[in-house]
């Protein structure tokens, strides 16, 4: 993992999840819109602009800006899944939660979004995960190396990488891609685990490119089924 705005270079994690070395998730909300970026921050503003841990930024926004649009203003990068100890390199991941019917994600063209890693093998945590959640507008983002896994025999799970329920009325993907990737759940997608609630969505200009998508059944096999789709469940 070496992203171009680190020092030192390589994104590291502690026990819980959150940033070492010095490196930081910036949060910056002004006019309906939050701008994200992950960056090396010498003298931070700690609890208001700049956080270690992914989840305190997400609380921040959720409590404070959940109405705002989100843009990017740097790659992200979530460390991926560490294979040699089969867990995700960053624990306690919280999805973005959107209030606002129309909000916005933005990627701006430009970045990538990596490593996104959430995975629950007993069905002890959410079962319906993506990226963001309550989101209408997805676009000019590309998700790379995401490992995305919820079992829930019970419950049942919904699993996307970008989101987990298209919910909102006339959403749209543009400019979205999902590469290299992993998702597993009882009704799982790239983009989405479903589409609920409401018709007349968009996915244009966008792709999902070596990726594997797998439904779970009752005994949380992976198989191939009709809840399992490349772009949606």
């Amino acid at each position: 993992v070496t992203p171009v705005f680190a020092n030192p270079s390589t994104v590291t994690f502690d026990e819980n999840g959150c940033l070492t070395n010095g490196t930081y998730f910036h949060l910056d909300c002004y006019n309906s819109w939050c701008s994200i970026s992950q960056k090396a921050v010498a003298n931070p503003n700690e609890g208001t602009n700049d956080f270690k841990c992914w989840s305190d930024l997400v609380a921040k926004h959720s409590s404070d800006y959940s109405s705002y649009s989100i843009r990017l203003a740097s790659n992200l990068d979530f460390g991926g899944y560490d294979e040699a100890n089969n867990k995700c390199k960053m624990a306690n991941f919280t999805p973005i939660q959107f209030s606002n019917a129309n909000a916005e994600f933005d990627g701006r063209s430009e970045y990538t979004i990596s490593g996104f890693c959430y995975e629950d093998n007993d069905g002890s945590g959410d079962n319906s995960m993506g990226f963001m959640k309550g989101v209408k507008t997805v676009r000019n983002v590309t998700f790379d190396n995401a490992h995305v896994v919820v079992k829930n025999a019970e419950q049942g799970s919904v699993v996307g990488i970008v989101t987990d329920d298209i919910a909102r009325e006339s959403s749209t993907f543009s400019n979205v891609r999902v590469t290299n990737s992993y998702v597993a759940g009882t009704q799982a997608g790239a983009f989405a685990g479903k589409v609920s609630g409401y018709e007349n969505h968009t996915i244009q200009n966008s792709g999902v490119v070596d990726t594997k998508v797998y439904g779970l059944d009752a005994a949380n096999q992976g198989v191939m089924t009709s809840a399992a789709g490349s772009f949606v469940g």
